[in-house]
């Protein structure tokens, strides 16, 4: 039930969830074979895409903290190309997210009916 743009706290939230609902299908899946280890390795590529996304917000953050109390142009212009980096490298795990999601539901309905 997420938004059409979720927040990056929505985001990490459905990490959370995706993380919890891997470890308990990686318990059921002796007894609920192929359909199964399908959905955990959906599972798996949503959990990169996310932890991904995650990295990025983090890393974009931290960047201005690093720096504390550095100046010059140099530095300044070496700030904003690692976040101009980050931001990237987040807008590319959102833009996978709704593919790896999709491929997760898709995979849960055959192995969970």
């Amino acid at each position: 039930a997420l938004p059409a743009d979720p927040s990056d706290e929505h985001l990490h939230g459905v990490r959370i969830l995706a993380k919890r609902a891997r470890y308990a299908a990686e318990l059921a899946l002796p007894t609920a074979g192929k359909p199964a280890s399908r959905f955990l390795a959906a599972m798996k590529g949503l959990q990169d895409v996310l932890g991904e996304h995650q990295d990025a917000v983090v890393a974009e953050a931290r960047i201005p903290q690093a720096l504390g109390t550095a100046r010059g142009t140099r530095v300044a212009f070496a700030a904003g190309r690692l976040a101009e980096r980050e931001s990237r490298r987040r807008q590319k795990a959102r833009a996978s997210f709704s593919q790896a999601w999709r491929r997760v539901e898709k995979k849960g309905r055959r192995a969970w009916r």
